[in-house]
């Protein structure tokens, strides 16, 4: 007879390797009424993906930026707040713009 519960599989996971990159930003002026202006300080120099997201959550744009540099963003953005997902190796920071 069956017992009628159900088997569990249970899956090999990699194992993910952790990094110390910690991810540093400066975002400014913020509030800003034309862009903004992002640097992203890291301990390697490396390309890193910014999602920008508005107040309802929505992707308006996906940007690829280099690390320790200045990057303007926004300038085409209507006045509003904004979130931008910052993506480096295993780790997410988010920051919050607003645009007057």
């Amino acid at each position: 007879t069956t017992t009628g519960c159900a088997t569990t599989a249970i899956a090999k996971v990699s194992n993910i390797q952790s990094s110390n990159t910690e991810i540093k930003t400066n975002l400014f002026p913020n509030p800003t009424s034309t862009e903004f202006n992002l640097k992203i300080n890291s301990t390697k120099d490396e390309k890193i993906k910014v999602i920008v997201k508005d107040i309802q959550g929505r992707t308006l744009k996906i940007l690829s930026l280099n690390t320790n540099q200045n990057n303007a963003i926004g300038k085409e953005l209507k006045p509003g707040v904004y979130f931008l997902e910052i993506h480096l190796l295993n780790k997410i920071k988010v920051s919050r713009a607003v645009k007057s």
